[in-house]
């Protein structure tokens, strides 16, 4: 059975019918059943059940939010579900969450494969603790020069600078070979490495 919700008329000039249509609905979603995230208050549904709401194909509904005056993202509800939020507005400032996505995007195109639960927790981490606005440069870098990171990473460890909450995992030759290529939660442990790293790398292109 459709859902028929009632849309409350608004001037809306510069939109075409389905975007007025989808602003009208996100505002009343919002003021009716909010979904908070960030701090914010947004209307939340699957994009399939937005495309449906308004009539209109998932690809229009994609390039009709991808446009003023909508704020767009993404995140799961209770059930574990992925889910599109919508706000009217502005972008406000990208949280560590929102860096993190950027960062898990950037990863999937250098490995061929999604971060893992764990490690997208471990960009989270890396961006709560990089300088504001420097956070995906960074860890482009470090991504670009991984044998690089790995060698200050070692020397860290060596000398103590960095503790591993277990030892043992990286105290073995082998483990170290199997870490040429970028790992997750090894980054995180050496975010301070891939820091001076990029730190550099700026003098350098001062210099």
């Amino acid at each position: 059975m459709a859902i028929i919700i009632p849309i409350k008329k608004k001037v809306t000039i510069g939109l075409s019918p389905k975007a007025a249509k989808l602003m009208a609905l996100v505002e009343q979603t919002i003021a009716e059943d909010p979904f908070e995230l960030d701090g914010r208050l947004w209307a939340a549904r699957s994009q399939e059940e937005w495309a449906g709401l308004i009539d209109a194909s998932i690809a229009t509904l994609r390039r009709i939010i991808s446009k003023p005056p909508f704020v767009r993202d993404r995140t799961h509800n209770a059930e574990g579900h992925q889910i599109t939020v919508l706000r009217i507005g502005r972008p406000g400032k990208k949280t560590p969450r929102h860096l993190a996505n950027i960062m898990a995007n950037i990863f999937e195109q250098k490995t061929k494969r999604r971060p893992s639960r764990r490690g997208y927790g471990c960009l989270i981490g890396c961006a709560e603790v990089w300088p504001e606005g420097h956070q995906i440069k960074i860890f482009k870098l470090a991504m670009k020069e991984w044998p690089i990171f790995m060698v200050g990473f070692r020397l860290a460890l060596d000398t103590g600078q960095i503790v591993p909450p277990n030892p043992k995992a990286y105290a073995k030759p082998v483990q170290y070979l199997k870490l040429q290529h970028p790992h997750l939660p090894t980054l995180r442990l050496g975010v301070t490495v891939a820091l001076e790293l990029y730190q550099m790398h700026m003098q350098e292109k001062a210099a």
